[in-house]
């Protein structure tokens, strides 16, 4: 940027001596032209020199002289000193302000034809702004606008637009201004994960262009990006991550992709490209755990002092940049220690790596210099912060808190950095074993940020959209650990505790669909259940470190209880995973049995115990908001010695009860629609039960419109669901459930309809304001295999279909196992008016239950998700 204005400067003279009105042999000082000419290049070698605040109060001394400009030149001059001061402002991370200068010019570019190429950069420069402000769809526009794109196309909530191939198709031979704007479109759409789009806009360039740095860069990127993405999702599919983890790796060709553009940039960049090139090769081999190829690049001569990296004109992102850097160095000197413990022969306790990570501190103390210099506070704090990051992985905790609490005193203007740092100060003082009174505001201080940022989180931190495992979910469980822990001198949790942490945990499953959908916490309405029918118990089984504790719900009681089991939350996973495994597969009903007495005492026991001793209690329901890994299997098959739990009480589970609308049922079903697949075709293999379910359900229910096989196209089901108002959907077809949305799935005759789709279908829907679906049934279903996540699909569907209730069958039931009987009983029950859901629910699942009692793989894989009245 500084080559810029220095450019910028020397035209600006040339046009006051070529322009018609040059200056005269002997300008005088009084001058304004010469005046803010010297200003101008004094504000630049002020900050050349790492004086911005020096370089802003400068600069602004020249607007003086042109207030008002009355001629051409003074207007241009104008122009150049509001474009240095919005330059220094984003320095200063000021990107409101920044933002706001750089518009002040704009009309001036507009009329002055000659000055088309700083129109360009300004509007560029605009829309670097608003994404640092989180303003996605104006960031996209102003780069429209850029290509002379601004008219019809518009962008969308994320930035992105519909037609982009339309606007592809304008740019045969992209110009170099041209380039520009699309690689920021492209980088802009990296960001919130639109990868296609962003591939399609590199091909596109990449094609007549393909030794461009900056091509190479991005694409670089976006293999990068991807890789996160896909490295983050099999780390999700392993379960729940208790704590945060700084340096997460795993193996992905993505990777790998994205290593080999940056060795091809080392090539062929100028030195400053070449360096970040490097940079990033070394965070690359790291996140696939190559340890030795990142060492070797780390002791490349030029990147290991600081003062070979930073200068005291380093601009923000290139600072951040080195930053992150910093990390790496810290995260080299961790998988040092983590292989080496590996390796080691014996239960000694290695010592801690600590060589790289006293670089990476010294490293963000000069970055926190240069930022402090610069005014940059949102900088400085996030260098502080860092230093605190690694002072508390060295375990020299003093110097962690005094550090994280100068990070914090720098974040009161940037709540993305004050979130972590907050949770940074609480994990510390954990760690120095501070009373829980001391600890516990700071966490409640930390998730509220936290929850008031959730709808840009992406937008503030890409890290976090790959990383919520890592990054976020650890918070809401260390903060409901301590919350669940008694203050000293008590017996009992206080009842303000016990509900925020039943708050807590309902934010986190709304935060889990949520980063499922990689959408906005808006797409999900909030609900509040006040009181609960005599017969229902809500049960909230939470999933600790060391530890599960459960919270129940009684009826006609304010108050909550808390009981708790002294098994380890990855204890418990392990157990669920047996489970799991035994009951999908046939003969191991013993196993079952044994595996599901284990998890009925150490989670259900004592609750049961109490409601059974009390006489005033006529508990029939159990309602449960389950831990995602505890929804891997169905609370149906736990058993306490004698019975399976659903032989004793109607089970119903629910996403959250913030999601689930208090609603009076129906007295009858009398619409429905059935989609079925059951010829084989290129994709699939058949399905010889769905015929069955089709006669099945027109016999039940004789006002069934049909759409089987090839009738079962995409349009067919979208027009249904958009516009019918069916109170019954029976969809017997494959479909699948992941953690991951582009893997959840129902299938139609000639393709799938994916998880993002259907949302957007039954929000068209609901769009429509006609009634809700009383009940979805997804037969002929499984859950994606070692994804201990995989009902979060499951989740997100049930609630984005705006369906009263969903049932759904954790795996796929064998041809010859008679699932009909299920159906057939389900669809009578539930005509009943007597009955809820739920009863009818039970009924059904008791009766299979008794027809094949050690054939668990058949009765026992149907949940009922959602409304259970």
């Amino acid at each position: 940027m500084g080559i810029i204005r220095w450019l910028l400067l020397g035209i600006f003279t040339l046009l006051l001596v070529i322009g018609g009105r040059s200056l005269p042999v002997q300008s005088q000082p009084s001058d304004p032209l010469t005046t803010v000419l010297q200003l101008q290049n004094q504000a630049i070698e002020q900050q050349e020199n790492g004086n911005v605040r020096d370089a802003i109060v400068t600069i602004q001394d020249s607007l003086t002289f042109l207030n008002p400009p009355t001629t051409t030149h003074q207007e241009q001059a104008l122009a150049n000193s509001l474009n240095i001061l919005g330059d220094l402002y984003f320095t200063q991370s000021h990107f409101q302000a920044a933002l706001e200068v750089w518009e002040r010019i704009q009309p001036l570019y507009n009329q002055t034809p000659e000055w088309a190429a700083y129109r360009h950069r300004n509007l560029i420069k605009q829309s670097q702004a608003q994404q640092h402000l989180g303003r996605l769809p104006q960031s996209c526009q102003l780069l429209l606008t850029s290509l002379n794109q601004s008219d019809p196309l518009i962008c969308d909530t994320k930035g992105t637009i519909d037609d982009l191939q339309g606007l592809l198709t304008q740019f045969s031979s992209p110009s170099e201004r041209e380039t520009e704007s699309l690689l920021e479109l492209a980088d802009l759409w990296r960001k919130v994960g639109q990868f296609t789009d962003v591939q399609n806009i590199l091909d596109k360039l990449a094609q007549q262009q393909p030794h461009n740095p900056q091509i190479i860069l991005t694409q670089a990127n976006l293999a990068r990006s991807q890789g996160d993405q896909e490295r983050a999702q099999k780390a999700s599919e392993q379960g729940i991550q208790f704590d945060i983890e700084f340096c997460p790796s795993g193996q992905s060709e993505f990777y790998t992709k994205a290593a080999n553009f940056y060795r091809q940039l080392e090539d062929i960049a100028h030195d400053d490209l070449k360096v970040r090139s490097r940079l990033y090769t070394i965070t690359t081999q790291l996140l696939q755990n190559n340890i030795t190829d990142a060492i070797a690049l780390i002791n490349t001569q030029e990147l290991k002092p600081p003062s070979k990296l930073v200068t005291p004109n380093s601009r923000p992102d290139d600072l951040f940049l080195f930053l992150q850097y910093a990390q790496s160095l810290n995260c080299a000197d961790i998988q040092l220690a983590r292989n080496e413990s590996q390796n080691s022969q014996t239960n000694q306790q290695e010592s801690k790596e600590t060589k790289y990570t006293e670089i990476a501190i010294e490293l963000a103390h000069e970055i926190e210099k240069i930022a402090h210099n610069q005014g940059n506070k949102q900088l400085e704090s996030y260098a502080l912060g860092y230093q605190g990051r690694f002072y508390e992985n060295l375990e020299t905790l003093n110097l962690a808190f005094n550090t994280t609490e100068q990070a914090l005193s720098l974040s009161s203007e940037s709540p993305h950095l004050q979130y972590q740092w907050l949770w940074q100060k609480a994990r510390i003082l954990r760690q120095q074993k501070q009373p829980r009174e001391k600890i516990l505001p700071i966490y409640r201080l930390s998730y509220k940020i936290l929850e008031s940022l959730r709808k840009n989180l992406v937008t503030f931190n890409q890290d976090v959209q790959y990383d919520f495992r890592d990054r976020v979910e650890p918070l809401y469980r260390e903060y409901v650990d301590l919350l669940l822990h008694p203050t000293v001198g008590q017996s009992k949790i206080q009842q303000k505790d016990l509900q925020m942490a039943r708050d807590i945990i309902e934010d986190l499953k709304l935060t889990e669909l949520n980063n499922f959908f990689q959408e906005n916490c808006a797409i999900f309405p909030r609900e509040k259940i006040e009181s609960l029918a005599q017969d229902t118990v809500i049960l909230y089984p939470i999933l600790l470190k060391d530890r599960v504790a459960i919270l129940v719900k009684y009826p006609q009681e304010q108050d909550l209880r808390e009981y708790h089991s002294a098994i380890a939350g990855e204890e418990v996973e392990t157990l669920i995973s047996q489970l799991r495994n035994k009951l999908a597969r046939p003969g191991q009903f013993r196993a079952v049995q044994q595996q599901g007495s284990s998890l009925y005492q150490n989670i259900l026991q004592d609750v049961l115990q109490d409601i059974e001793n009390n006489p005033d209690l006529q508990i029939n329901t159990l309602v449960f908001v389950l831990d995602t890994t505890l929804q891997q299997i169905p609370m149906a098959a736990l058993f306490d010695g004698e019975h399976y739990l659903i032989e004793r009480y109607a089970i119903a589970i629910a996403p959250g009860l913030q999601l689930i609308k208090p609603q009076t049922r129906q007295s009858t079903i009398s619409q429905a629609f059935f989609a079925g697949v059951s010829k084989a075709n290129k994709q699939r293999a058949p399905l010889p039960m769905v015929e069955y379910y089709q006669k099945l359900i027109q016999t039940v229910l004789p006002k069934t419109t049909v759409a089987l096989n090839e009738e079962l196209d995409p349009v067919t089901f979208a027009q249904v669901v958009r516009e019918q108002p069916m109170q019954l959907f029976h969809v017997a077809t494959h479909a699948v459930f992941s953690s991951d949305p582009e893997k959840t799935f129902i299938a139609v005759w000639d393709g799938e309809i994916k998880a993002q789709e259907l949302r957007r279908l039954f929000l068209q829907r609901e769009a429509q304001q006609l009634p809700p679906i009383d009940l979805l049934v997804l037969a002929s279903c499984e859950t994606a295999t070692n994804d201990k996540r995989a009902t979060l699909g499951l989740a997100g569907l049930a609630t984005q279909s705006g369906a009263r209730s969903t049932v759904a069958a954790l795996w796929l039931i064998e041809a010859n196992a008679q699932p009909g009987e299920f159906t057939r009983s389900l669809y009578d029950y539930i005509q009943d008016p007597q009955l809820t859901k739920a009863q009818a629910f039970q009924k059904a699942q008791v009766e299979l239950l008794h027809r094949n009692p050690t054939k668990t793989k058949q009765w026992a894989p149907y949940v009922l998700v959602g409304n259970w009245s």
